[in-house]
């Protein structure tokens, strides 16, 4: 692995742990055994850092797979998934919980969601306007910040398949006209 991928994965670490303001780049440096100069030559600003991080634990691919007559059961089954067979890998929601209150994060996670995630949904949706596909990607965000930020269980192994359904509905509904 190369000494980029350490300061991204040091800093995917960090990020999900404390705020954008209280990151320092020095704390990824002394993470990585670097010198802090090697941070910022890697990515140029904590605001880049910020931003690469984003995009790393978004991975908008997995939730875009499959094609068009599956994509909302596909998102209604991925919103409500038991993340616990994740443990080890980072929550791209705890990065924005504990950064939204920034200006400067809140800016960044803005840009990297409507890139990253409400385009390709609106793309994907060829009659979708910008618009409902925001809608639709503030349903999804609502739904997993409340379930895995906020830390209630909004659906169990018994009632899955129901609650799909009844997010499905929701889902199709900020689309339709």
């Amino acid at each position: 692995m190369k000494t980029r991928d350490h300061i991204l994965q040091a800093a995917t670490l960090r990020f999900s742990q404390c705020s954008y303001e209280e990151m320092k780049l020095r704390d990824i440096a002394d993470d990585v055994g670097v010198d802090v100069a090697l941070v910022h030559r890697a990515f140029g600003s904590k605001e880049r850092l910020f931003a690469e991080v984003l995009k790393s634990v978004m991975r908008p691919e997995g939730w875009l797979d499959g094609d068009l007559a599956d994509l909302i059961p596909h998102m209604a089954r991925r919103v409500l998934a038991d993340r616990s067979s994740r443990l080890g890998t980072v929550d791209p929601l705890q990065i924005v919980a504990r950064s939204i209150a920034s200006p400067k994060a809140r800016e960044l996670i803005r840009d990297a969601v409507l890139n990253d995630f409400i385009r390709p949904v609106s793309a994907k949706l060829s009659e979708a306007d910008q618009h409902d596909a925001t809608l639709f990607t503030a349903c999804l965000f609502g739904i997993s910040l409340m379930q895995h930020v906020v830390g209630l269980d909004l659906s169990s192994e018994e009632t899955r398949p129901a609650d799909e359904k009844k997010v499905e509905k929701v889902l199709a509904a900020c689309l339709a006209e």
